[in-house]
């Protein structure tokens, strides 16, 4: 009976060691495991902070391969869209698409490159109209610009544009004037004609003349001394001479004075 007893015993400590070592290998194994997740989730959030301003699409797409199911993986995912949205948009080219980006993106990391590319297509297709408008080249043309585009960059030079042609036609109907006031009129009211210098020009010669015949012989110089000879008409050509050569005696009087 002892013996039996004697065996049993030996049998149930044999047993109970062998649960206690595998207890013990099982707890060795999860310790493992939970270091092992905890390695892999700190390679997860390195990985992480060392691409999430990257603003790389190939570092995103990585990622999101190596950790699918990752908690960083959403926030990832969503960059890579955006970076998606944002070379779509540039692949297209167009207003609308660039349009597109700013109402849909959630970062807004490329809103000034997508306004500045709305600004530079209207320029071009403003550019082809204004481009167009000068090839005519009409007053009227101009002026319908101006009415289809009241904001364009090109106003300015609309407006400009209308004058000159305006003063072209101006002068056509006073170029043979001999009136002062016609002549101060037209450069007046059309300072962007290419007739204003020649306008300028025969003012000056008017007004030299009419100072000479009322005898002022320095304010006809004042306005004489800003044409030279050939500038001016052989019928005024005299007046001309007269008040130059009273100017030079006028200085050697001077010149005398101060000695």
């Amino acid at each position: 009976m002892r013996h039996i007893l004697s065996i049993l015993f030996t049998v149930m400590m044999v047993a109970f060691i062998s649960n206690q070592a595998d207890a013990q290998s099982l707890m060795q194994t999860a310790k493992k495991a939970e270091q092992r997740a905890k390695e892999l989730k700190q390679q997860e959030t390195s990985r992480y902070n060392a691409i999430v301003d990257s603003k790389n699409l190939s570092k995103y797409n990585q990622f999101i391969n190596d950790y699918p199911k990752g908690s960083k993986t959403p926030e990832i995912r969503k960059r890579a869209q955006e970076i998606t949205l944002w070379n779509y948009s540039k692949t297209q080219n167009t207003i609308a698409s660039y349009e597109h980006y700013l109402n849909t993106t959630q970062y807004h990391w490329y809103d000034n490159e997508a306004n500045q590319s709305i600004r530079s297509i209207k320029q071009k297709v403003e550019k082809a109209k204004w481009d167009k408008v000068v090839a005519i080249n009409t007053i009227s043309g101009y002026q319908t610009y101006l009415q289809d585009n009241p904001t364009s960059g090109y106003k300015q030079d609309a407006e400009k544009a209308i004058n000159r042609l305006q003063g072209q036609q101006a002068w056509n109907r006073i170029k043979n004037t001999e009136n002062i006031n016609e002549l101060q009129n037209f450069i007046s009211s059309y300072p962007c004609a290419v007739e204003v210098s020649i306008a300028n020009a025969k003012l000056h010669e008017l007004k030299g003349v009419q100072h000479y015949n009322e005898g002022n012989l320095g304010s006809a110089y004042s306005e004489f001394s800003n044409l030279t000879r050939d500038k001016i008409s052989y019928a005024n050509r005299k007046a001309y001479d007269d008040v130059m050569e009273y100017n030079e005696y006028s200085k050697l009087g001077l010149y005398e004075k101060i000695s």
